[in-house]
């Protein structure tokens, strides 16, 4: 449509009818609602059409602007019926709109009643859309009918591309339907009459036939079928009523032409009073994975097409509700089989994921090959058997690192004999950490012990803190003990065990003997420990803490050969990890590992500060003062028992000084950068604190401003200054 030429060779004017109607028009009271009365005019909009190059221009005129004497339309819309299209001219705002009639800008309570149109223009407008509806009703349900074939269009356009990926699906095997019922839902049971007899019989609805029951069944009390040997439930016919099996999920691997596809069913079974024997059952595709020759992945689900009818949609499933079964439901299913060796043939045979399927009952192929696509090597270990590695790696996502080498064995980090034995007793990957363990260790475990580990999910890496004491076999049976004993799991008895051990250590008891880091009732001795520290686990608040901040080690470790230092009489030192920190302010009554721990953990883990252990030689393991500095040396606070500062400090200075100027010539540009930055925080937090006139209140300084305690101590180092002779710096003074 050539809409700025139509515009410009058939311009639009009201009549002088329809502009002495106008004038003569006025504002009057009209009824909107209960209690409400709104202005209007008897005919707030006129209406006027003619036809032009088999274009049907329609003029829309407001009355208020006909009044103010403007003679143009505030709106032109123009009208293609052979080519389904129509588009707006609004004068007001000076451009083309493609808005229908109820969504253009109209002024208050402007159709509050019908437009007006003569009986000519309106039977010219009713011939042209072929329509027997009058005036603007004529035109807004041309438009609708405009924008719904326009949306029907774009929804093909969208659906034609999906159907052409899936049409080449092929059909259905011919047992597909008796294969998923018998071997994809899982629940099966007996259905029994109630008898006194001894020797009674039952439906089973695997076998489905009578089968014999021995013993005295109970109604959905669980057996075992004597004839297939499956788990079932016995339901007495009498109480069962109606009911169904929970959802379960098969599935069946197919070629849709290039792609690979992976279809997904839920199956379930309902049963009714009086009919066991014959049960409904519901097999349902509800998705579809479809694989190209890249191995990217396309979702298609089942589902409502935008209210317009049930088919299969590209993405996945959006929920309108909340739906439990398909949250909670467990999607590993079992895989059809019968079409396997024909698909080894195709591309899905090098992943690995034939033999896992010939191997694992129950799976999602697809987690499969999302983990495949991360980690390749999945065809090797499927190949060489190991599928409970495979598995146990998709289910709790590792950090695992494998490194390829000649033989898998040591591209897994173990010997030949120890792959054979992952594979022999269907090893995970906490099997493989402990039998990577022994080829550190030098020696083998026994299986009983690493199957125990294995059941428990407990590697080494958890037990680090006791392996130098106890060799495995020992804390296995200890925890056996303290199992039983406590009731309490494995798992969490390693957790108490360390805090525990943590605790002795800082009670200054030997932990080194069997008496203390072996105790005869852990959680007793725990409870004992807690009680000597005052009442306050601090070590489970530092546990608490390295959780929130888990950077903090990291960083601690990696800044320790660039800030440790020591001379004849000091050492400063730099925690390992939080629990260091919280166990030297503990022990010098400090409040870092109290409810102000979160800021000075928040300056770590953003690099703003650090914080130091200040030892004396003489007395190495007692702590002495906790220094906090900035990555350029800058010494913020320097604090001992109680918060406070005492003479001793004052003869530390100079080896503090010593110290700002050793590791300056350690500092990189991140260092300085780093440095910087930390400056500016730390002047604008004293311009905040003197602002606030913030005061302590508690202890030795209280009363005093606290940014007047902090310049105090404050020790600034020069960047860039390297360590001089002692003399050199007097003479430099």
């Amino acid at each position: 449509m050539k809409k700025e030429y139509l515009k410009r060779m058939y311009p639009m004017q009201a009549d002088a009818q329809m502009m002495e109607r106008a004038a003569k028009d006025s504002l009057s009271e009209k009824e909107a609602g209960y209690y409400r009365t709104v202005l209007t005019y008897t005919n707030g909009v006129q209406l006027d059409c003619k036809i032009e190059e088999n274009i049907l221009f329609v003029g829309i005129y407001l009355t208020e602007y006909m009044r103010a004497g403007s003679s143009l339309p505030a709106y032109l819309l123009l009208i293609d019926f052979d080519k389904d299209n129509f588009i707006t001219w609004d004068r007001v705002n000076q451009k083309w709109r493609t808005a229908t009639w109820y969504s253009l800008n109209w002024p208050k309570q402007a159709l509050t009643n019908p437009p007006f149109i003569s009986e000519e223009a309106n039977q010219r407008l009713k011939d042209y859309l072929h329509t027997e509806s009058d005036g603007d009703q004529a035109i807004w349900e041309f438009q609708r009918l405009v924008r719904y074939r326009q949306m029907k269009a774009r929804h093909k356009r969208e659906i034609d591309a999906w159907d052409k990926m899936l049409d080449p699906m092929p059909k259905l095997p011919k047992d597909w339907r008796r294969w998923a019922e018998k071997y994809g839902i899982k629940q099966n049971y007996i259905f029994y009459e109630y008898s006194r007899k001894k020797k009674q019989e039952g439906y089973c609805s695997w076998c489905e036939k009578m089968v014999p029951i021995s013993g005295k069944p109970r109604h959905n009390q669980m057996g075992i079928c004597k004839c297939c040997g499956r788990t079932i439930q016995f339901k007495a016919i009498g109480r069962a009523g109606r009911f169904r099996t929970t959802t379960d999920t098969v599935y069946l691997l197919q070629m849709c032409g290039n792609y690979f596809a992976i279809r997904q069913f839920r199956a379930r079974r309902w049963y009714f009073p009086n009919a066991y024997k014959a049960p409904e059952v519901d097999i349902f595709e509800e998705r579809r994975v479809l694989y190209d020759q890249d191995w990217n992945a396309t979702v298609f689900h089942y589902g409502n097409y935008k209210g317009e009818c049930y088919r299969w949609i590209k993405g996945e499933r959006t929920y309108i509700f909340f739906n439990h079964e398909d949250f909670s439901r467990d999607y590993r299913g079992n895989v059809y089989q019968k079409n396997l060796s024909w698909l080894a043939k195709k591309n899905i045979g090098r992943t690995g994921l034939i033999p896992m399927i010939r191997t694992e009952k129950f799976l999602v192929p697809e987690s499969f090959l999302n983990e495949w696509k991360r980690y390749p090597f999945f065809e090797q270990l499927s190949k060489a058997g190991l599928f409970s590695l495979i598995q146990s790696i998709m289910d709790i996502q590792p950090q695992f690192e494998f490194k390829p080498e000649r033989s898998l064995a040591r591209s897994l980090g173990i010997d030949k004999g120890q792959l054979r034995r992952l594979r022999d007793n269907k090893g995970d990957f906490i099997y493989l950490l402990w039998l990577q363990y022994e080829k550190q260790i030098g020696h083998s475990l026994k299986e009983d012990v690493l199957a125990w580990f294995q059941k428990y999910e407990i590697t080494a890496s958890n037990l680090k803190f006791i392996l130098p004491c106890m060799s495995p076999e020992a804390i296995c049976h200890y925890l056996e003990c303290q199992f039983a004993l406590s009731g309490r799991k494995p798992k969490e008895l390693i957790s108490t065990w360390e805090d525990y051990l943590q605790m002795a250590d800082y009670l200054k008891w030997d932990i080194r003997k069997e008496i203390f880091y072996k105790p005869k009732n852990l959680l007793s001795s725990h409870q004992k420990a807690v009680n000597k520290t005052g009442g306050v686990n601090f070590i489970h608040e530092a546990i608490q803490a390295e959780k929130q901040f888990p950077n903090i080690t990291k960083i601690c470790q990696s800044i320790k050969t660039k800030y440790e230092f020591e001379d004849k009489e000091y050492r400063l030192t730099i925690p390992e990890r939080i629990r260091d920190i919280f166990s030297e302010s503990s022990a010098l009554n400090l409040c870092i590992h109290t409810s102000a721990s979160k800021r000075y953990m928040d300056r770590i883990e953003r690099r703003e500060t650090y914080l130091a252990f200040l030892r004396c030689k003489k007395n190495p393991c007692k702590p002495f003062y906790i220094l906090e500095f900035e990555p350029g040396g800058t010494i913020r606070q320097k604090r001992t028992v109680n918060d406070t500062q005492d003479e001793r400090i004052e003869q530390a200075n100079g080896f503090l000084e010593k110290w700002q100027r050793t590791i300056q010539k350690r500092l990189t540009e991140e260092d300085r950068r780093l440095a910087d930055l930390s400056a500016q925080l730390r002047i604008q937090e004293l311009a905040e604190l003197r602002e606030k006139k913030a005061k302590i209140w508690h202890g030795s300084l209280a009363g005093k401003l606290l940014a007047d305690v902090l310049e105090q101590d404050l020790m600034e180092a020069v960047i860039g200054m390297e360590e001089q002779p002692s003399e050199t710096v007097d003479k430099a003074a």
